[in-house]
């Protein structure tokens, strides 16, 4: 396979007025989505790649991996066990069974009103405290609870929710979607937006336990806690505090048997998956068809592999890694880290905005980046799972309840330092502020994100972007918030502080000038911190590709230059096709850009991209500097 297809190239598009168009414009025409898929891109072809890899290795498997791979695929449903746990719901009749009832409920996955876990304490990232965050609602965003233009939506959503409480045995199906859906807009109306969520300092609040029950009294905390089995506390983090006073109004005026009946849709609404044909059916119909645009459901076998991935990930990831990461490319992902850490650390170091203390920081943070590259140290140890015969729903519950579980003995102890959040066949990288850690698994080393045997100057424009794009999230707008340790502090001088702020500015308007859809203009607020990412990756991936040139240069190839092949590569990655109900999504809910401007927003404030392709822009160039 070659590293780059230049066949796609549209010459009737002007570079300097739209670079994504004019490298993929030819394929962008094709307009070829699967069916089962709401975009097309280097993602989802990769991620194909590896479901056939996964079924194979599947197929071959014993264990734990077998028998909940066949009892999914067996058909065989989970009606039964749905039963038994709507039977206790309709027990409940106090404050205190209510308790036990959203502990039982969020430990089989679904999070009624609230989520609680562990989390890095924001003072001290060596240990783990307990967190309750917002939650709650079925929809993706709270603004669908409440905008007028969300009307239809919401009337999709009832006839969803009517179906499902029918389907479950339930009469009065749209009565009881009704409730659901004046309850969840209650929560939604306090319920913190997304671009306000990115900063750490809004969701940062530990406050002793008593403090909690004098927010939200009417629910009992201590019986909760019990139910789930978390160990003692005095201190948590309330991610959302006026969220908790909300809720209590919410339980203090709301009739007993409609917060049953809110409990009852949590239930159904997250069992709908894994329960029976019939109920992923009408889950279909509404998250995936009517939101995301889907023609037809993925095959089940796929569904099963998304349910293993997230129930017995480093089992099967093991397999993975063994058969399709070697050692070589391990070895040259390393290196390329190295020199693109290397050539971020020079950025700074020139920078003319930034006093010497703060650099001083800067630079310390940088280098004490931890970087996980394939896989795991240590693997998942799933000896305390148990996997059984009777459904797919029952394993998926045992499965959550074994994670769950595992999160909640975190509380007050030290973080564990080698853990990973995403299994290592997952396509998608990381950067986690509180570890001060970049993460690429094994799933996303591949090509034509990865190719060990491609030329540099694609390489570097691929996952030489994305290793600078997530080191670049430590100093983005809230990931500069953490200091070297990963600890929410302040490192910054006050005049520093301000001329960061003045330089982001001018990124949030340009993007919040960007539309899809004919009309609908990005969040450049929301989508900042990508932005920050996107930009500062693309430059420090350039220079180092400049510095490894200045070593070994090969000159054109395919009649290309060095710095062309680099911007290429870039943008062979983004290429992208998606239906447009997954683009109105994505530009509600979604901190990335879209793929075009992922590629022509970062390059507009790049004169290297002009100088290597020889151009002269139609308009003023922007010249967003920051790192």
């Amino acid at each position: 396979m070659k590293a780059l297809d230049l066949r796609w190239i549209d010459r009737q598009v002007d570079p300097a007025e739209d670079f994504y168009r004019y490298a993929y414009g030819r394929w962008l025409k094709r307009k070829f989505i699967p069916p089962d898929k709401p975009a097309w891109n280097y993602f989802v072809e990769q991620g194909e790649q590896n479901y056939r890899i996964l079924h194979r290795l599947l197929r071959r498997s014993r264990g734990k991996l077998d028998l909940f791979y066949r009892t999914a695929m067996s058909g065989r449903s989970g009606l039964p066990a749905l039963r038994n746990e709507l039977a206790a719901l309709t027990q409940i009749k106090s404050l205190r069974d209510l308790a036990r009832a959203v502990a039982r409920l969020q430990l089989r996955g679904a999070d009624p009103f609230f989520g609680f876990g562990a989390m890095t304490d924001p003072d001290n990232s060596r240990r783990k405290i307990a967190d309750l965050v917002q939650s709650g609602l079925s929809l993706p965003d709270r603004e669908y609870y409440l905008e007028k233009s969300s009307a239809a939506l919401r009337q999709s959503f009832l006839s969803y929710a009517a179906a499902l409480f029918t389907l479950a045995g339930e009469r009065n199906g749209l009565a009881k979607a009704n409730i659901v859906l004046r309850l969840e807009t209650t929560l939604a109306r306090k319920t913190m937006k997304k671009e306000i969520q990115r900063d750490p300092h809004q969701t940062t609040h530990k406050l002793p336990v008593s403090r909690l029950i004098r927010l939200c009294p009417s629910f009992d905390w201590t019986t909760y806690w019990t139910e789930l089995g978390a160990p003692p506390f005095k201190i948590l983090n309330v991610a959302q505090p006026d969220f908790f006073r909300s809720l209590d109004r919410l339980i203090r005026r709301t009739k007993l048997e409609e917060i049953k009946t809110y409990l009852h849709w949590q239930l159904l609404n997250a069992a709908a998956p894994y329960w029976s044909t019939r109920s992923y059916a009408l889950y279909f119909g509404f998250y995936q068809r009517r939101l995301l645009g889907l023609k037809r459901p993925s095959p089940r076998w796929k569904r099963v592999i998304d349910a293993i991935n997230s129930s017995l990930g480093d089992e099967l990831g093991k397999l993975y890694v063994h058969r399709y990461f070697s050692p070589r490319a391990k070895r040259k992902m390393t290196e390329m880290v190295s020199e693109l850490i290397t050539a971020l650390g020079r950025r700074i170091t020139r920078l003319d905005w930034m006093s010497p203390r703060t650099k001083r920081e800067a630079l310390k943070k940088l280098h004490r980046v931890t970087i996980k590259i394939g896989y795991p140290a240590k693997w998942e140890n799933y000896g305390r799972l148990r996997v059984a015969a009777d459904s797919f729903l029952a394993n998926m519950w045992r499965a959550r309840e074994f994670q769950a579980r595992k999160d909640l003995r975190e509380i007050g102890r030290p973080v564990d330092k080698q853990k990973w959040l995403l299994p290592p066949q997952i396509v998608n990288a990381y950067y986690n502020p509180p570890n001060n850690e970049i993460v690429f698994p094994a799933g996303i080393l591949q090509p034509p994100m990865f190719d060990p045997n491609a030329d540099d100057a694609v390489n570097y424009g691929a996952v030489g972007h994305v290793i600078a794009h997530e080191l670049t999230h430590g100093f983005d707008d809230q990931g500069r918030k953490y200091d070297h340790h990963g600890n929410l502090r302040d490192w910054w001088t006050r005049e520093d502080d301000r001329h960061f702020r003045q330089r982001t500015r001018p990124l949030v308007r340009q993007y919040a000038g960007y539309t899809v859809l004919g009309n609908k203009h990005l969040n450049g607020r929301l989508t900042l911190g990508e932005n920050i990412a996107d930009l500062g990756g693309l430059l420090v991936a350039f220079d180092a590709l400049q510095q490894r040139l200045k070593r070994h240069n090969p000159g054109l190839i395919d009649g290309l230059t060095q710095s062309e092949r680099f911007f290429f590569g870039h943008a062979q990655v983004w290429k992208t096709r998606q239906r447009p109900e997954y683009q109105a999504l994505l530009q509600k809910i979604d901190p990335h850009s879209p793929p075009q401007y992922r590629v022509n927003g970062a390059i507009a404030n790049m004169p290297e991209f002009r100088l290597a392709f020889g151009l002269l822009p139609k308009s003023e160039p922007l010249t967003v500097k920051i790192w």
